[in-house]
């Protein structure tokens, strides 16, 4: 597989042929974490993080069905849904779910997003990408309502010893392994929802270049 950095410099019409699989391998291998982690069992910690985002996708459409309305689901589970960013947020991002029960959606950078997959012939309205990012921030709502039961909270791995200690951690990775296939499934998306970052990562770079800034 190729490295990270390398795929995100792919054309943005060659990531849409890649499948999910290829996904949760990618953030697999971008956590810092998961880069220490000596077991020999990725694939299977992969893959039980994919079938939880599936299970909870189950749930959330009989619950609530496709498509959905942001606003009533907030309102039921009193959630608080903000379109911008977090004042602490670092970097630029399209959206974070701060426990215990805040949304928030970047409309301004989806806004660009939207024009910038336009501009490569990848079809998807403001509205699309919010609702995929919306489905990712609620996922993590979820594993809050369930963190003593769901598999991305109660998961531990050991990672390699640091000065003789043995580290037992949970792998942040496979909540968002989780978190990408459960909006992926709740919206019905026709491309996986990373695609969003790469574009996001790229449209930054064309900013910075059009503006004659280095990103180091």
């Amino acid at each position: 597989m190729m490295n990270h950095t390398t795929i995100l410099r792919r054309p943005l019409q060659e990531l849409t042929q890649y499948d999910d699989e290829f996904w949760a391998n990618y953030l697999f291998m971008t956590d810092p974490f998961a880069c220490k982690y000596q077991g020999s069992d990725h694939v299977e910690l992969i893959e039980q993080a994919r079938q939880c985002g599936e299970t909870a996708a189950k749930e959330f459409l009989e619950m609530y069905g496709h498509p959905f309305d942001r606003g009533t689901i907030c309102k039921q589970n009193k959630l608080l849904l903000r379109n911008q960013v977090p004042l602490n947020a670092s970097g630029m991002i399209l959206g974070q779910f701060q426990p215990p029960n805040q949304l928030f959606i970047n409309e301004a950078a989806i806004t660009q997003i939207a024009a910038f997959l336009e501009n490569r012939a990848i079809k998807s309205t403001d509205t699309e990408i919010a609702n995929l990012v919306f489905g990712h921030e609620f996922f993590h709502w979820i594993e809050e309502q369930q963190q003593a039961s769901i598999y991305t909270r109660t998961k531990k791995v050991q990672l390699r010893k640091f000065l003789g200690i043995p580290q037992i951690v949970n792998l942040r990775v496979l909540s968002e392994i989780a978190a990408m296939v459960f909006t992926k499934e709740i919206n019905d998306s026709k491309f996986n929802p990373c695609l969003l970052d790469c574009a996001l990562i790229q449209g930054k770079g064309d900013y910075y270049e059009s503006e004659n800034i280095s990103l180091s």
